[in-house]
């Protein structure tokens, strides 16, 4: 039923500075305010790959700058964690063919699957050790939009009519946002265009799909988090951090 994806059922956990390691089975999930991060007073020259650095440059707002270290230092802080060597020696990179960031140790490709998002400054991102197939999306949902109009205008009839079953303004947004956060999410777990799935039924298309779903909200964000295997989904675990927890020694 429909209704079961609008529970909030991905529960958000307080970790600490030592969560940062994978284990065999397990899916996490960090989450971090970086939109006060300060840039400059973050050495990056210890945690980013001179690959990143290039991307970094090419990232003229400071906001898309803040998402693109702190979403590189968890990544980097996990990395580091789980397999040593320096932080430097990990890079990030975007295989636009596989639609997909993969992970990579000098010339080795890592048996890590990664997905994150970001919205307005804050940083959401999900690690395995294993080729798995999941995807993660993060909005915020206090955006002043026509939420009706939009709904209508992308979302497939049924989904409209959720939406607009909802009689206050804060109650459609909430159904659109996850609504959204939905359809991202599949969209990465199936490497798919996002735009090839804004006008099917996103519920129909998880279950034919035969994937698993959790979502929650936290701090004005809807997070949603798509999955090809249910085992997965009981080893999540979550933490919110905030830049300077982030640091590598």
């Amino acid at each position: 039923m429909p209704i079961d994806y609008f529970a909030n059922t991905l529960t958000i956990q307080h970790g600490t500075e030592n969560d940062f390691s994978l284990s065999e089975k397990q899916l996490a999930i960090w989450l971090c305010d970086g939109s006060n991060a300060d840039l400059q007073a973050l050495n990056l020259k210890q945690i980013l790959h001179p690959d990143e650095h290039c991307i970094l440059a090419q990232r003229k707002k400071q906001q898309a700058q803040q998402e693109y270290c702190i979403s590189r230092m968890i990544i980097k802080r996990v990395l580091v964690s789980t397999f040593g060597a320096n932080a430097t020696e990990f890079a990030s990179r975007f295989d636009a063919e596989q639609g997909q960031l993969q992970l990579w140790h000098h010339d080795q490709l890592l048996p890590v699957s990664v997905s994150l998002s970001h919205s307005n400054g804050f940083v959401a991102v999900a690690m395995s050790l294993g080729n798995h197939a999941f995807g993660l999306d993060l909005e915020r949902t206090n955006k002043p939009r026509a939420f009706l109009k939009l709904a209508k205008h992308f979302y497939h009839p049924d989904e409209v009519a959720l939406i607009e079953q909802s009689a206050a303004n804060e109650q459609q947004a909430a159904c659109f946002y996850r609504i959204w956060t939905l359809k991202e999410a599949l969209a990465k777990t199936l490497k798919k265009p996002i735009a090839q799935l804004l006008r099917p039924n996103v519920f129909e298309l998880i279950q034919s799909n035969q994937l698993h779903s959790q979502s929650t909200q936290i701090n004005q964000f809807d997070l949603s988090l798509i999955c090809a295997s249910p085992l997965e989904f009981k080893h999540i675990q979550a933490s919110t951090l905030n830049e300077k927890s982030l640091s590598i020694n």
